[in-house]
C-alpha cells in the first residue's frame, strides 16, 4: 500500500522554531524580573536586619547610661553588676531606686539567655538572647581595671561587653565606653 503525502498546509503537533524561541525570550525576562525583585527583598532585609541591630544596641546603651550616671558606687558579685545610687523607677508609683544589679541569666525563656536588670528586687528584661556581659573600669591611661566586689566609687570610664550567642568566640557585638563625669 502506497502512503500518501501530507499537504504542507497540515502541521505536525508541536512548535515552530519561531514560537519555541519567543517562549524562550519571555521566560528569560520573567526570571531577570524574578531575580530583581528577590535582590530587592535581599537587601531590604539585609537593611531591616542593620536597623534592629543598632536598635537594641542604643536601647541597651541609653538604659545603661542613664543608670551609670545615677550611680554613685559600683560593685561585682556572683556574676552580678551592683550599681548603688538614686534611681529613678520605670512607674512613678515606686519612687526611688537605691539599688540595681545586671547580668545574663541563660535558660529563661526556652533556652535563650536574658540581660536581666534588677531594680529593688523587682527583674525586668533589658536583652533577649545575650551570653555574657561584663563590665570594668578603664583607668586615664585607656587600661582596663576590673570592678570590685567591694562597692568602690563609680570610675570615670566605664567599658561594657555584651557577648550574642553567634560571638562566644569572637569579638563581642556591644562594646561602649561610657564617660560619667
Amino acid at each position: 500500500m502506497r502512503q500518501t503525502a501530507r499537504p504542507i498546509s497540515a502541521r505536525a503537533p508541536g512548535f515552530t522554531l519561531v514560537e519555541l524561541t519567543v517562549a524562550l525570550a519571555l521566560g528569560a525576562m520573567l526570571m531577570v524580573a524574578i531575580v530583581g525583585i528577590l535582590q530587592s527583598m535581599s537587601r531590604e532585609l539585609e537593611f531591616a536586619k542593620h536597623e534592629a541591630d543598632q536598635d537594641w544596641q542604643s536601647s541597651v546603651k541609653r538604659l545603661l547610661h542613664q543608670d551609670l550616671l545615677c550611680a554613685s558606687q559600683i560593685s561585682t558579685a556572683g556574676g552580678w553588676y551592683w550599681l548603688d545610687g538614686s534611681f529613678t523607677a520605670a512607674d512613678s508609683k515606686s519612687g526611688t531606686l537605691r539599688k540595681v544589679g545586671y547580668r545574663c541569666v541563660p535558660g529563661i525563656l526556652d533556652g535563650e539567655s536574658v540581660l536581666m536588670r534588677v531594680a529593688d528586687r523587682h527583674g525586668e528584661p533589658v536583652l533577649f538572647g545575650p551570653t555574657k556581659m561584663h563590665i570594668e573600669r578603664v583607668d586615664s591611661r585607656g587600661v582596663a581595671q576590673p570592678l570590685s566586689a567591694q562597692p568602690t566609687a563609680v570610675p570615670r570610664y566605664v567599658r561594657v561587653w555584651i557577648w550574642m550567642p553567634d560571638d562566644e568566640d569572637t569579638a563581642a557585638s556591644f562594646q561602649h565606653d561610657f564617660l560619667l563625669h
